[in-house]
């Protein structure tokens, strides 16, 4: 009982630095997928430049991108590979913050340090020159917003908070990837974001 209080005391925060209540982020993921829907026959790359809320007027800017989509394998990797390099990290600043002893004690406080590992290396990583953590790099793809440009530290590590919202449906908004045209998960519909393979120059023609 207290695993699943935790659990939700966690869920909660995370809407909360978004910004958002269980409505809102409800609101926003149907946006997005209606958006999706109403242009799966139009050009794949097609974009929604701006979402506001229903008590807003919309506005939209349509952009295409000359973009290639990283697929769902080469996104599992790249995060494989990033674990490589971060698991041993976290356990060494657990074993200098709280000694090496039973990894049963503090479980919630050392949950809370490994999340903190990894959206900082997160936000740190994709919001830099490289636009891609460690994997993603080795692995060739890049991490861009709806109109191609770097990711700020702010959305960066947002985005990899958002992840949980993935995940924690059994996994479906991962599988996302699979099934859909950009390759988005529920993660980067969230945060307006695509994951590409990387080039040199991404075209953009503005209408």
């Amino acid at each position: 009982m207290i695993e699943k209080r935790t659990f939700l005391c966690f869920v909660k925060i995370i809407l909360t630095i978004f910004g958002l209540n269980k409505r809102m982020f409800l609101d926003r993921l149907t946006l997005a997928v209606i958006a999706k829907k109403s242009h799966k026959n139009q050009n794949p790359y097609l974009k929604m430049n701006s979402e506001v809320s229903q008590t807003e007027n919309i506005e939209t800017e349509k952009i295409n991108l000359d973009v290639k989509y990283a697929s769902l394998g080469i996104r599992i990797l790249a995060y494989l590979i990033d674990g490589i390099f971060i698991i041993p990290l976290s356990i060494l600043f657990e074993n200098l913050i709280f000694g090496n002893n039973n990894f049963e004690e503090n479980t919630l406080s050392r949950n809370i340090l490994n999340i903190l590992i990894w959206t900082i290396y997160y936000g740190v990583t994709e919001s830099s020159k490289y636009q891609a953590t460690i994997g993603k790099k080795i692995c060739g793809i890049i991490v861009i917003d709806i109109e191609g440009k770097r990711l700020s530290f702010k959305k960066a590590y947002l985005r990899f908070l958002a992840q949980f919202i993935s995940i924690i449906p059994l996994g479906f908004g991962i599988w996302s990837i699979a099934s859909d045209e950009k390759k988005q998960a529920w993660h980067d519909m969230l945060m307006n974001c695509y994951v590409i393979k990387n080039q040199k120059e991404i075209k953009r023609i503005y209408k």
